[in-house]
């Protein structure tokens, strides 16, 4: 079991992962009163979440170690399988957690992924939920985000309450996937939301009507969207150049995610493969998609 040497706090939950919202979740973890783990690949963000309460761990099965429920709030499929499965000589957290113990997925990834990753938890008597997270870096670090949840009953009503400490919003859409699934359909809506805002910018701009004016017309009525309402922040997605922004990244892996998941289910998804045309403009062009 992690225990802290100085402070003598028994680990009770874990975080893997602390970017925006993975440091949000931390912080908003140790402030509820929870002793938290942390291990991040970036010492900066260790050390910010330290400062916000948590404890750090010097790899992810030191982390896990003794935990009830671990988060996993990392970016890929890829990491989210090194993290949960292991890789390399590195045990992965399932070769680490106790029977009885939850694992949280909230990384946007393949709900096939979840899935598979649920299967070889129920091995070791772990249970696994999906619960992918809608809302800005602002919003989770304030603790009024929404959660859309995968999972069986029992386990997703076992784990409301922890959930609630980083989200207003907690909804259980299924079983496991099922969370990933709605998040996939909420980013896509955002993307689509955000090139239907670039277009009509550009055709209030071409008939004199201008930018701004076009927007207040849009929020004003039923035209509106989270796009258009936060235009400034959206903006970067479907149009900027490279600029550092992770928003690039995440709008591309996010459209093929809509893809890959329209093809199992054996279906099309038009407006997803729309999107990804106006992802490839980009990449000739020079902006969104020369991210890496």
């Amino acid at each position: 079991m992690f225990i802290d040497v100085e402070s003598g706090k028994v680990v009770n939950v874990a975080v893997i992962g602390l970017g925006e919202m993975g440091g949000a979740v931390s912080s908003n973890l140790a402030a509820a009163g929870h002793a938290v783990a942390v291990f991040d690949l970036q010492q900066a963000l260790v050390d910010e979440a330290v400062t916000d309460g948590s404890l750090a761990a010097a790899s992810v099965s030191d982390a896990v170690r003794g935990a009830e429920m671990v988060h996993v709030v990392v970016f890929t499929d890829a990491q989210a399988r090194a993290v949960v499965l292991g890789h390399d000589s590195e045990p992965g957290a399932l070769a680490v957690m106790e029977d009885g113990s939850a694992l949280v997925i909230h990384s946007t990834v393949a709900p096939a992924t979840c899935r598979e990753m649920a299967a070889q938890a129920a091995v070791h008597g772990i249970d696994v939920i999906d619960a992918g997270m809608t809302g800005t870096g602002a919003a989770a670090r304030a603790g009024t985000i929404t959660l859309l949840v995968g999972g069986a009953d029992d386990v997703v009503a076992r784990c409301r309450d922890e959930l609630s400490c980083f989200a207003q919003v907690v909804m259980h859409v299924g079983p496991v996937g099922t969370g990933m699934v709605a998040k996939i359909v909420n980013n896509l809506s955002v993307l689509v939301n955000a090139e239907a805002t670039r277009q009509l910018v550009q055709f209030g701009e071409a008939t004199g009507l201008g930018e701004q004016a076009l927007l207040e017309v849009l929020n004003a009525g039923t035209g509106r969207s989270w796009a258009s309402e936060n235009w400034a922040l959206i903006r970067p997605v479907v149009e900027s150049p490279a600029d550092g922004s992770p928003y690039p990244a995440m709008a591309r892996k996010d459209c093929d995610l809509a893809l890959t998941v329209a093809a199992a289910a054996g279906t099309s998804a038009p407006i997803a493969e729309a999107i990804a045309e106006r992802l490839a403009e980009l990449d000739r062009a020079g902006g969104i998609g020369s991210q890496p």
